[in-house]
């Protein structure tokens, strides 16, 4: 029979090899960052960073489903605005994005994304044929509600374009989001997804 002692060591060396299992118990292999194997699994991913901006480590989550040299490119509407003191360019590059939504999340008072077709499944969102390394999903509506403080907030609703790739791991991540929003800054004036981002990127 085995004694109480080594049963409990046992439990325990299993626990321990749970825990350790390089991945942070998440079983993804990953260091807690989830998989995702599909251009639909990862605008998923990026709405839930998004609509869980203060869970731990939740910087590294939304920058593994950006390309390391994605293009974000700003509504038209919006090159050359002034936003406390910076100029909105054509284009970012990760850098500047990562670093707005950086800002964003430490922030914001709350945020809510969300992309509604994403709940008809990924079967209607489409999927990369088989070989694929790039896909495309155009006017894919959008919208972003921040608000800035408990009585002032930010609206954006519309249609962004995404393309994806799947880089040197084969994990798919976003190469080109191009913002084509304009709802409205509540109460004020309207605004796009790209404002937003500048407006937290302004303040850095």
């Amino acid at each position: 029979m085995f004694s109480r002692t080594v049963i409990i060591l046992t439990a325990l060396a299993f626990v321990a090899l749970v825990s350790c299992d390089g991945d942070g118990g998440n079983g993804n292999g990953n260091g807690g960052i989830p998989d995702v194997n599909s251009p639909y699994e990862v605008l998923v991913e990026l709405v839930y960073c998004f609509n869980n901006y203060q869970e731990a480590d939740i910087n590294d989550r939304v920058d593994a489903t950006l390309s390391s040299d994605i293009s974000f490119f700003f509504a038209t509407s919006d090159v050359g605005q002034d936003v406390n003191g910076y100029t909105i360019p054509s284009s970012w590059g990760k850098t500047e994005l990562f670093a707005a939504i950086e800002n964003l999340f430490a922030d914001a008072f709350s945020i809510d994304m969300s992309f509604p077709a994403l709940a008809d499944g990924e079967d209607a969102f489409g999927k990369p044929d088989e070989g694929d390394t790039t896909f495309t999903k155009n006017n894919f509506s959008t919208s972003l509600l921040v608000t800035v403080t408990e009585h002032y907030g930010l609206d954006a609703s519309g249609l962004c374009d995404f393309e994806f790739g799947k880089d040197e791991t084969a994990t798919w991540r976003i190469t080109i989001w191009r913002d084509k929003t304009g709802g409205t800054l509540l109460d004020v004036e309207p605004t796009t997804v790209g404002y937003i981002l500048a407006y937290y990127y302004s303040t850095i």
